[in-house]
């Protein structure tokens, strides 16, 4: 068998594995349900829906909800719109069409971003760009930080998860126009990204902070090219970047907020960010990963090796790299001190794969140019046997994941399962039942409180509580946050958790 027949095959097999891994996540997506902020930010789209059926004035009144917030509370203005304006606006029955959207776009975006990476600059072969895009991908998604946070939960998988998808769509583009060549093709790129510019800097202040940042450092290269045509596109595309995060950052309800949470620091920001960017890298290179990364380094080292790229300054390029990676923490870490919620921790654990990708696949080129005899006789031998070593990593990977699980005795004496692959415990969910019987409750919960509008109303606990769906739920002080938002939401006067 050829060697690039027996790639194909491995390609094909792997894939078939990650499709079925997804498909329990977007089934579960069915079981999500509204909580903690959801309620608060469609209380009155939802009112305008139901009492207009008018979609003209829903969007004006998310917009209307944007300045307000613009004022009061936060700049991210197309952050805040997506907040306003989501699927269970309509109808609480389309929440569900969140997660999916998520998913997607998480996974399209990686994909695109490992296409461009990986068949465009590394130069790998379809085959072998479809198995290290893959194995990463399914990385990415079923070892996510915070999977209830990152896909089911609206108000954390569409503002966080999907706008981050969007910058990387915008990032990827930008790396097709720095090698694009006519000008139909130069002006094609520049006008995508342009298109995207307003919810990148107007989105979350991780991707807002990081894009310009990645967009210079490609500014500053084309520079050196002197490549003009593209030096005018990327300093059109900075520019608007800069704009939309400046009008994010100096809104008003930045500094009521921040009265909220003491003063910031640009320093102490800084080096959290650079401290945790080391620990989330150490953290997320598990087992699994490492054995992905090992596998992978032949195959970027027969890549990197035949390139005809010179990768003088490995030192350079990787702070340069760890640095765009620290910075997805430094908004949280700067104006909250120490603290990170867990959706944006998600977007540090998802660009650990493309970073670390890149890192590897550089450093190996630096090598690979100092021609070590041994090195090559050990790629050689690798790529001779590749078949044997896919399946060999394979079983090996299989029995890492099952590592990484851990089990315990569960609330109701049950044995609990922690740690399994995201699609694993959205398959362990449905099977078992509890997904459905957490959105049972959920919806007998809602119907409930729709039937009491302008009454004061005790709810039971949830008995059942799946990790990957439940976020946050109300208390038994009605005075609380979450359970004055609910209230507002559904009409009522008051509503409580019972003891």
């Amino acid at each position: 068998m050829s060697l690039r027949l027996s790639e194909k095959m491995c390609s094909v097999f792997l894939w078939c594995i990650i499709l079925l891994s997804f498909l329990p996540l977007f089934y579960l997506s069915r079981y999500s349900f509204l909580s903690a902020d959801d309620f608060n930010f469609i209380a009155e789209t939802s009112a305008v829906w139901e009492k207009t059926r008018s979609l003209t004035a829903v969007i004006s009144t998310a917009a209307s909800g944007v300045v307000d917030m613009y004022h009061s509370w936060q700049g991210t203005f197309a952050f805040l719109f997506l907040l306003f304006l989501q699927p269970a606006t309509f109808h609480e029955s389309w929440y569900w069409i969140s997660a999916v959207i998520a998913l997607l776009s998480i996974i399209s975006s990686l994909l695109f971003f490992f296409r461009i990476l990986m068949l465009d600059f590394m130069k790998l072969s379809k085959p072998n760009y479809r198995i290290a895009s893959g194995l990463l991908i399914f990385l990415a998604i079923q070892y996510c930080y915070d999977p209830v946070e990152g896909f089911f939960w609206h108000s954390g998988a569409i503002p966080y998860t999907f706008l981050y998808a969007v910058a990387l769509f915008a990032i990827s583009l930008m790396l097709k126009l720095s090698q694009a060549r006519s000008l139909k093709a130069i002006l094609a790129y520049t006008f995508a990204v342009i298109v995207l510019t307003p919810l990148i800097g107007g989105g979350n202040y991780s991707m807002a902070l990081v894009t310009p940042m990645f967009t210079a450092l490609l500014l500053l290269f084309l520079c050196i090219q002197k490549k003009k045509p593209h030096i005018v596109c990327f300093s059109i595309i900075l520019a608007l970047l800069l704009i939309g995060l400046l009008i994010s950052v100096t809104a008003p309800g930045n500094g009521l907020r921040q009265n909220t949470v003491g003063q910031p620091s640009a320093i102490k920001g800084i080096a959290t960010s650079l401290v945790y960017g080391a620990y989330s890298m150490a953290n997320a290179t598990t087992t699994p990963a490492l054995i992905v990364w090992l596998f992978l380094t032949p195959v970027f080292y027969r890549a990197a090796k035949s390139s005809s790229y010179s990768f003088r300054y490995p030192l350079l390029v990787l702070i340069l790299l760890f640095g765009l990676y620290s910075a997805l923490g430094t908004p949280c870490f700067y104006a909250l001190g120490f603290a990170i919620p867990e959706r944006n921790i998600n977007l540090i654990y998802f660009s650990y794969y493309p970073v670390m990708a890149t890192m590897l696949y550089y450093l190996l080129g630096w090598i690979s140019k100092k021609n070590i005899k041994w090195l090559n006789d050990c790629t050689q031998w690798c790529e001779e046997h590749f078949i044997h070593l896919f399946f060999l990593c394979a079983v090996l990977f299989a029995f890492a994941c099952v590592g990484l699980c851990t089990v315990e005795k569960g609330e109701n004496g049950n044995p609990q399962i922690n740690n399994m692959p995201a699609g694993a415990e959205a398959a362990y969910l449905i099977i078992t039942g509890e997904a459905q019987d957490f959105h049972d409750q959920m919806t007998q919960r809602s119907a409930l409180l729709r039937q009491a509008k302008d009454q004061d109303v005790t709810l039971s606990p949830l008995t059942s509580k799946p990790d990957l769906l439940f976020y946050l739920d109300i208390t038994s002080d009605p005075s609380c946050w979450e359970n004055q938002a609910v209230a507002a939401y559904y009409g009522n006067r008051s509503v409580v958790l019972s003891e």
